[in-house]
């Protein structure tokens, strides 16, 4: 059996999805995405030498747009489209301080808006909602190592809601969790997330009304590989659900699976040489796209055979 103790190091917003050994870091890769209700886009985070711009590529003219530019003072990650997909919500850090984020929306016309923040800590994840005109999002109010000898991290996460005046906060969770990420809204009451907290390790449904949590696990063991965390259990994370099909996509460090909601029987799709970073499952529940720990493509999975292709944008631009 491998046995991989792991400790999630939060160091920058966007990136802190990264589990297990750590691997070389080229200049480039891709910190946060989002896909099109329709499939057709997809909108990221791209980190080119040092810094971010927010940009879109088209699937059918196989073209890229640039949203917001690369910028010296500021770094931009995990952008989320709206439901009406006229706006994009993401984060936004100043360079020169890991500590310093604001939550920013671009309209289609290219206009910014902040969203005024009332609660101070370091916002890490954050969506609109389907089915409110909520916006949920992360934070952390604690930046400590817990350890004489440990590395400092960002924890005392919980679970927020605002909406876009930023004048109606409210703090769905009281967990202060050691790590939280990965928001997937199930329906109107629920979402799913990532979570470690004492004994809690793993995707936990969340209530929206009262913060309460419990598990959710497969039926069955779809692993192809022994792969688990300090605490004995599979380290299941980043959920992404299709409203279609429901079908939830998830993954366990380096193997991404598909879990019926139905019966919670789930399958194993893919095992990588490399950590996924993100996983978004398309919402036609045919394809899923992927990203590798600290790599500058996408890998879009076909869930009926397998089969991967490789998404390269350095190729279009």
């Amino acid at each position: 059996m491998i046995t991989i103790i792991f400790q999630l190091s939060i160091l920058l917003a966007g990136f802190y999805r990264n589990q297990g050994v750590q691997e070389t870091e080229p200049s480039d890769y891709i910190a946060g995405f989002d896909i099109s209700s329709d499939d057709e886009y997809i909108v990221y985070s791209y980190l080119h030498e040092g810094k971010t711009s927010i940009r879109r590529y088209d699937f059918h003219k196989k073209e890229e747009t640039v949203l917001i530019s690369e910028s010296n003072t500021h770094f931009y990650t995990r952008p989320s489209y709206s439901p009406s997909e006229n706006e994009v919500i993401f984060i936004d850090r100043y360079n020169d301080s890991l500590t310093d984020t604001n939550l920013l929306i671009i309209g289609v016309d290219g206009t910014i808006r902040r969203i005024p923040q009332h609660v101070k800590g370091v916002i890490t994840d954050a969506i609109f909602s389907r089915y409110s005109k909520e916006i949920l999002y992360i934070m952390a109010t604690g930046y400590t190592s817990y350890s004489p000898i440990g590395i400092k991290a960002f924890h005392k996460f919980d679970l927020y809601s605002t909406d876009r005046s930023g004048s109606n906060t409210r703090k769905i969770t009281q967990l202060n969790a050691y790590t939280m990420n990965g928001i997937c809204e199930l329906d109107s009451t629920s979402v799913a997330l990532f979570l470690i907290n004492g004994k809690h390790n793993g995707i936990f449904y969340l209530s929206k009304n009262n913060g309460k949590i419990h598990r959710v696990s497969p039926a069955n063991d779809p692993r192809t590989r022994e792969i688990v965390s300090n605490n004995g259990r599979p380290s299941y994370s980043n959920p992404s659900l299709c409203l279609a099909t429901n079908d939830l996509a998830f993954i366990n460090i380096y193997e991404l699976f598909v879990m019926s909601m139905e019966n919670r029987q789930a399958r194993s799709l893919h095992f990588s040489n490399r950590q996924i970073q993100d996983v978004k499952i398309l919402n036609s529940g045919k394809k899923i796209i992927f990203t590798k720990n600290n790599l500058p493509v996408f890998h879009i999975l076909n869930i009926e055979d397998k089969n991967v292709e490789v998404l390269d944008l350095e190729k279009v631009r």
